[in-house]
């Protein structure tokens, strides 16, 4: 069956992998406190997980973020769960070397978690102060970068590197991500647990289009905590 995206059809598909439904446009709405949530970007192809993104936040100030970002169409392309653990695929470990490398292109970012899911990552970067080291520069730094700068590098890198590998070209990530800023040392490290044991729960990740055992009890995320 096609797409229902018309834009999709514009694009190679990914090694081999068919084509998933895309979530339907979702409208923003109130949280509870008076919050506004919404998706980073909305639009048919983005993911269906929402950014809390505060208004007037400098996301340059030093901290921890953490994010989530989607394959295309939940596309399962990064890894694969065998005998129990989470092994990467050529894609995988692809995207894996982009995000071991994005120190070397932001001076002013450290790494900390990461983990590779089929057809998503979860990671934790923080930023130190320092800005962007240009290649053609070395040494120099412009402004300091903020999240969204780290993660767009992150984005364009791996992309167009698994398109080199694949022979094709077109978008390998959805639009837009999921992001949270993390704003206390417990936070941190409920974030990091979350992210160690998240292939333990691949069978029933909301991201798995054949999950099983989802529940109506849903267990609080560690950034709703």
């Amino acid at each position: 069956m096609p797409c229902p995206n018309p834009r999709a059809q514009q694009a190679a598909p990914l090694h081999g992998i068919a084509c998933l439904p895309c979530p339907a446009r979702r409208r923003s709405k109130r949280a509870p406190g008076g919050n506004r949530e919404s998706l980073h970007e909305m639009g048919p192809d983005k993911p269906s997980r929402r950014s809390i993104r505060l208004p007037g936040y400098d996301y340059s100030r030093a901290g921890a973020y953490f994010a989530t970002v989607c394959i295309r169409h939940r596309a399962p392309v990064l890894a694969e769960m065998t005998d129990g653990l989470m092994g990467p695929s050529r894609i995988g470990s692809i995207v894996q070397a982009v995000w071991n490398e994005l120190p070397d292109r932001f001076s002013g970012i450290e790494l900390d978690c990461f983990v590779l899911m089929p057809n998503h990552v979860h990671g934790v970067v923080t930023l130190v102060g320092a800005g962007l080291a240009l290649p053609e520069l070395a040494g120099a730094a412009s402004s300091p970068p903020t999240f969204a700068d780290v993660v767009r590098a992150f984005k364009s890198i791996s992309a167009i590197r698994t398109n080199r590998f694949l022979g094709r070209t077109g978008p390998l990530w959805q639009r837009g991500y999921f992001e949270h800023i993390i704003r206390h040392e417990d936070a941190l490290q409920r974030i990091r647990e979350y992210v160690a044991d998240n292939p333990l729960r691949w069978n029933s990740d909301p991201e798995n289009p054949t999950r099983t055992g989802a529940s109506s009890n849903r267990k609080a995320e560690p950034w709703e905590v």
